[in-house]
């Protein structure tokens, strides 16, 4: 063996040594990373996909990507009212997102307000959607989620369910 190909066997070896492909218990360098920040401030620990979640749900951000569940008697972002899907054949192409979101709105207020009681008296309160991204349509989903949140955005304490919470996922 040349001096060249042992320099390369040595510098190969050294690589997946150092990254701990030969020691299963030495962790890689993203586990490295990942225990170096606190749990408490790493922004994915013990996050869901607000869509998997259904209503009564209450969370510390409002429900885009990732939110982690929290206990409603706590300050909270966001309270899931219900979880639905909207028309959308297979294969269909992204609808125009303002469209989209005028008719998951319409779902969301009549479900709001059964939620939290309008009916009976109860203001109603701020609430929004998060509608499919379009890369999210394109592979079949077509779930929104309907939530509530503080007047201006601030934190909720409590819930503000009121009576009994819509049908669940359509």
């Amino acid at each position: 063996m040349g001096i060249g190909a042992l320099l390369a066997a040595t510098l190969v070896l050294r690589v997946v040594v150092n990254v701990g492909l030969l020691d299963g218990d030495r962790p890689s360098p993203r586990d490295r990373w990942v225990a170096q920040v606190p749990a408490a401030t790493h922004p994915f620990v013990d996050t869901v996909s607000p869509r998997d979640l259904g209503p009564g749900a209450c969370l510390d951000r409002a429900p885009y990507l990732l939110a982690r569940v929290v206990a409603c008697g706590q300050g909270h972002i966001a309270e899931i009212v219900t979880v639905f899907a909207v028309e959308g054949e297979p294969g269909r192409p992204y609808p125009p997102v303002n469209d989209l979101v005028r008719q998951a709105l319409g779902r969301c207020r009549s479900d709001v307000d059964a939620y939290a009681g309008v009916a009976a008296g109860r203001p109603r309160p701020a609430h929004f959607v998060a509608v499919p991204a379009s890369s999210d349509w394109d592979r079949g989903e077509r779930r929104v989620v309907c939530y509530v949140t503080g007047p201006g955005g601030d934190p909720l304490v409590g819930s503000v369910r009121a009576g009994p919470a819509p049908a669940g996922p359509a």
